[in-house]
């Protein structure tokens, strides 16, 4: 436990220091990004705690049951609380997420999700915002091999819209910026199919090892995405990357959301799905 919290220390404090030389960062791994964003923007304190209690009452939490009275759509919790087996308190204080393949899903969605949603909107290039977590995945789905487990979603109107998807798939964790919005109504990919970047953060992270990552507005036209090995063995981690907020996003509204989204429709066993420990959150 004592090794879980010094990484979980190690993670936040590079993630910290990822969020404030974001704003001065260009380039990916896979795109090359516009020009750096101004130096000074988004300076933002982020938690140096081991574990960081999150504060579950500053979210909402949507669950892979589905909503009383209407078996269609999954619950949501306002605000979010502990609820077994799906949101529990780990050993040391962290929280355990597990989202089953074939779980209840929100109206847009494939996929069933345990993940925080936060209050606040914004437009997105207009103001510093950000998104940091420090967490570990102890189980993959079955078939993807994949949970999204930050994002940087569409809301009001664009509630069917992904924006900044940052997921785990087998050892890497990846970005995906979706640079037009999917119409509203629409569930899983539209059919003249979806636009968007990757950018490759993270190689090589093994099941149970912690890991950090940040999404940042930096509210100048631009977001940097980063991630942190925590110095566990055998990850390599690439540079942060800043992008253009794309222009079709200009205007629109945007919310932070965390957690164990998990990327199989179904699973070839009653036990498949997604499960992660969240050591720490930090999000404006």
């Amino acid at each position: 436990m004592a090794e879980s919290r010094s990484t979980a220390t190690r993670a936040l404090a590079m993630a910290g220091a990822l969020l404030l030389s974001g704003c001065a960062s260009s380039g990916g791994h896979q795109h090359k990004a516009s020009a750096p964003a101004a130096p000074g923007v988004c300076v933002t304190a982020v938690p140096t705690a081991a574990v960081t209690p999150v504060d579950l009452s500053a979210w909402t939490l949507v669950l892979p049951t589905a909503k009383p009275g209407d078996p269609s759509v999954a619950e949501q919790l306002t605000p979010a609380r502990l609820t077994d087996p799906y949101l529990t308190r780990g050993r040391g204080g962290g929280l355990d997420f597990w989202a089953p393949a074939g779980g209840a899903t929100t109206a847009h969605s494939l996929h069933s999700r345990t993940e925080l949603s936060a209050p606040q909107r914004f437009a997105p290039g207009t103001a510093c915002h950000h998104l940091t977590e420090s967490l570990a995945i102890t189980q993959l789905p079955d078939v993807s091999h994949k949970i999204t487990v930050g994002q940087l979603h569409g809301a009001g109107a664009d509630e069917a819209a992904p924006f900044v998807m940052l997921a785990v798939q087998g050892d890497s964790v990846e970005a995906t910026l979706e640079t037009v919005p999917k119409p509203q109504g629409s569930v899983g990919s539209t059919p003249a199919g979806e636009k968007n970047l990757k950018y490759h953060l993270l190689s090589g992270v093994r099941l149970g090892a912690t890991f950090g990552y940040t999404i940042a507005d930096n509210g100048n036209g631009s977001l940097t995405f980063a991630g942190d090995c925590a110095g566990a063995p055998g990850c390599q981690a690439a540079p942060p990357v800043t992008a253009p907020v794309p222009p079709a996003w200009t205007g629109h509204s945007v919310h932070f959301m965390a957690g164990d989204y998990e990327q199989d429709d179904a699973s070839t066993s009653h036990t498949g799905g997604g499960r992660l420990t969240c050591y720490a959150l930090s999000t404006d």
